[in-house]
């Protein structure tokens, strides 16, 4: 029970994906908005079965580390470019 409580918790922070689904829930697009947040908790959840299957010594290999650190960052910018333009 304490798990899903801190996992809640991590989930409830405030995010760019958070923005973005509050962002479209408002300007009326509330089945956008929810399917959103579907996606938001099964990539959650693909993250932590991916933990737990031990993916984590992959992210000591420092080419692969780098590449999945830039398209991070790329994905940042995207949504970030995308909402500013929007506005």
């Amino acid at each position: 029970m304490l798990g899903l409580g801190l996992g809640a918790l991590v989930a409830a922070q405030v995010g760019p994906v958070t923005l973005l689904l509050v962002r479209s829930v408002l300007r009326g697009a509330v089945i956008t908005g929810l399917a959103m947040a579907a996606a938001v908790g099964l990539v959650d959840m693909l993250y932590a079965t991916a933990g737990v299957a031990g993916a984590a010594p992959l992210l000591q290999i420092g080419p692969l580390e780098l590449i999945l650190g830039l398209v991070g960052a790329s994905v940042l910018v995207v949504l970030g470019l995308r909402t500013r333009n929007a506005a």
